[in-house]
């Protein structure tokens, strides 16, 4: 049975479905918590991690529902290299790490993905950390990781329909986010694949779990 996790991400109107067959993401399960807490990563990493993945939140908070309902009018049209469709929307994003603030500027942060035949839509949320991050951040031990690539961190979403107020000044409504995934850069496409069929196949199961939290969810777009 596929579920709501209510408590994952509070404050946040940001939430995660539990209970989805492993099988999807051929034989990983990359829920928030596997993601988050994975013991063989060094503790510098995983302090990122946290640091990234609050700043994906309050971020996607700041994103009013204006932007979601017509998310293609407020992004820029992406063709990929497998023919599909993308719109992408820049932001900048907030970490706080160790005390420090850094901004990542302009990035590609939230995606809208499109498939054909059934047409159905899917958002991701990203952000790359770079070794000049890590250099205005002063943590050394990623230099060695940051000379070969950045490091990508990906949660893939889908939203609700429902207006939720945010309690803190200058923030407009946004919709509840309800993620499918979680995964970085090292993990292929194929975590996309298995999210595509998640919405073909469990559609009705992930749209009974969100009315059971009190929203509507769109699951085609």
């Amino acid at each position: 049975m596929i579920r709501i996790s209510n408590k994952l991400m509070e404050p946040y109107c940001s939430y995660e479905f539990i209970g989805l067959n492993s099988g999807y993401f051929h034989g990983v399960s990359p829920n928030y918590t596997r993601f988050i807490h994975n013991n063989s990563e060094a503790k510098c990493i995983a302090q990122l991690k946290e640091s990234i993945s609050d700043g994906i939140f309050k971020a996607l908070d700041r994103t009013s529902w204006i932007h979601f309902e017509n998310f293609e009018g407020y992004a820029s049209k992406e063709i990929e290299a497998h023919g599909g469709i993308s719109y992408v929307r820049r932001d900048d994003i907030r970490i706080n790490f160790n005390g420090q603030l850094e901004i990542l500027e302009n990035i590609k942060f939230i995606k809208k993905m499109f498939r054909t035949d059934p047409p159905l839509s899917l958002f991701e949320a990203r952000v790359h950390f770079t070794l000049e991050n890590a250099k205005k951040l002063h943590i050394k031990e990623l230099y060695p990781v940051l000379f070969e690539n950045r490091i990508v961190y990906r949660g893939v979403f889908l939203v609700g329909n429902k207006r939720i107020q945010i309690n803190r000044p200058g923030f407009e409504p946004t919709l509840n986010k309800y993620f499918l995934a979680f995964f970085d850069k090292q993990w292929n496409t194929v975590f996309y694949n298995g999210c595509f069929e998640i919405l073909e196949f469990e559609s009705l199961q992930l749209e009974k779990a969100v009315k059971e939290k009190g929203d509507e969810l769109n699951v085609e777009s």
